[in-house]
């Protein structure tokens, strides 16, 4: 009888260790997924940070100002008649 529950006893420290060993190894590979995508995305950033740098210092009067403001819009500055 006293066997029986130690095998019980055992069995769900087994379980226990099991799931607790998965649930370490999800979350860090979780983990690093998170960090691999991340890191892309910051190198990403950075290329682009560069790109619109380069294009700022190239770039003359009038293409400064269609930076800042968008050209396309309609001008706003004229008065009604």
């Amino acid at each position: 009888m006293m066997s029986s529950i130690y095998i019980k006893l055992i069995t769900a420290l087994g379980v226990i260790a099991v799931l607790g060993y998965i649930e370490l190894r999800v979350y860090n590979a979780g983990k690093a997924s998170v960090y691999a995508k991340l890191q892309a995305d910051r190198i990403v950033l950075l290329q682009d940070g560069k790109r619109i740098d380069q294009e700022a210092l190239a770039a003359n009067d009038d293409d400064l100002r269609c930076m800042l403001v968008d050209c396309s819009m309609p001008d706003d500055t004229k008065k009604p008649q």
